[in-house]
């Protein structure tokens, strides 16, 4: 495991958990109104435990095969981002794009042998 695959892992865990610790926090960052206890248990599922076990999945096996997986994820969703840009007007900021580029770098990282 190379130290930039192990660099966007930790980070995958890291972000699972403060899924799990601050929804509230996490949610307003990205625009999400969390007015009940099933979206924060929502977010937490959703974010939290997929992206805590997904990284902890890829940290543990540390295989290829575990790092392009995990790099196919941030890969779609990357995808999905840049085709909601045409319905993102004026909602575009930082956290938006700052988003988008850790994903594609993500995706790059995690898919190519020896990085």
């Amino acid at each position: 495991m190379t130290t930039l695959k192990l660099i966007f892992i930790a980070l995958t865990v890291l972000f699972g958990i403060a899924a799990l610790i601050a929804p509230k926090w996490l949610g307003n960052a990205v625009g999400f109104t969390l007015s009940n206890p099933r979206g924060i248990v929502e977010l937490r599922a959703g974010w939290g435990g997929l992206y805590l076990f997904m990284g902890a999945a890829a940290w543990y096996l540390a295989v290829p095969a575990a790092f392009v997986m995990l790099g196919f994820a941030y890969a779609g969703m990357a995808f999905v981002r840049l085709g909601a840009l045409p319905y993102m007007r004026g909602h575009l900021d930082r956290v938006y794009w700052g988003s988008l580029a850790f994903e594609v770098a993500a995706a790059v990282v995690l898919m190519t042998p020896g990085l």
